[in-house]
């Protein structure tokens, strides 16, 4: 039987959680997903759309991102070793998720720029926070707040898929986008 449970902001319990879902269903029996309108989209894609807000905002805000490019040298979320993530949203180093450094050294890709500044920005409460930027497709957006941002996408759409079966898996396998 197929089973999903939804996953809001995990903060420094991601580890803690992760280790608790596959004791419960088993390693390998567990698959993050994105649910929008009733249709399972892979990790990857809803990711994508997570990234897609970024650069929708800096597309409308262009001094923002000049802003970005020229004050600093990188940013993180919580502290300096995020950096070592890259452009990996997989490579998760700490133990809570940081997606929004790596989407905007991603957005910075995407438009061809660099950055150029001395100093290191920590995201949290700046403009640039996964909790301000708004989330460019809000009517996708499961239980929409009044902000809907970037992070109501993330919280409200985020899903563990649990499939325990060799059938399951391919029925999982079978409606998900990918």
């Amino acid at each position: 039987m197929l089973d999903y449970i939804p996953v809001s902001d995990l903060g420094n319990n991601r580890d803690k959680f992760l280790t608790k879902v596959t004791r419960q269903v088993g390693k390998g029996n567990w698959f993050w997903i994105f649910v929008a309108k009733n249709k399972f989209y892979s990790w990857e894609w809803g990711i994508q759309f997570y990234e897609d807000a970024f650069y929708s905002f800096f597309r409308k805000n262009i001094d923002s991102l000049q802003k970005l490019c020229l004050n600093f040298s990188d940013v993180c979320v919580k502290n300096r070793f995020d950096i070592e993530s890259g452009l990996n949203y997989k490579k998760q180093t700490q133990h809570y998720d940081h997606f929004n450094d790596i989407a905007l050294r991603r957005c910075l890709i995407r438009f061809g720029v660099a950055f150029r500044g001395k100093d290191l920005l920590n995201l949290d409460g700046t403009e640039y926070d996964q909790q301000k930027i708004p989330f460019h497709l809000p009517h996708l957006i499961r239980i929409p707040d009044k902000e809907k941002t970037v992070q109501s996408w993330l919280n409200s759409n985020r899903f563990i898929a649990v499939a325990t079966t060799v059938a399951d898996q391919a029925k999982l396998s079978e409606i998900l986008i990918k």
